[in-house]
C-alpha cells in the first residue's frame, strides 16, 4: 500500500498539525480501510492471492 497523504480524511494519527506542510502519516497506525490509501497492480495482485 502507498499513502497518499491528504490530513482531513486521513485515518491514522498524524504527526504534526493537519495544518503543517510537513504533516506526516504515523506509518505505524496505518489503517488498510484509510482513503488515502493507493494500491499499485502489485499489491493488488498480492490481495487477490
Amino acid at each position: 500500500m502507498t499513502c497518499v497523504l491528504n490530513p482531513a480524511t486521513a485515518a491514522c494519527q498524524l504527526r504534526g498539525a493537519a495544518d503543517d506542510p510537513m504533516v506526516t502519516p504515523d506509518l505505524d497506525d496505518c489503517r488498510p480501510k484509510c482513503p488515502n490509501i493507493a494500491r499499485t497492480d502489485r499489491d493488488i495482485e498480492h490481495v487477490r492471492q
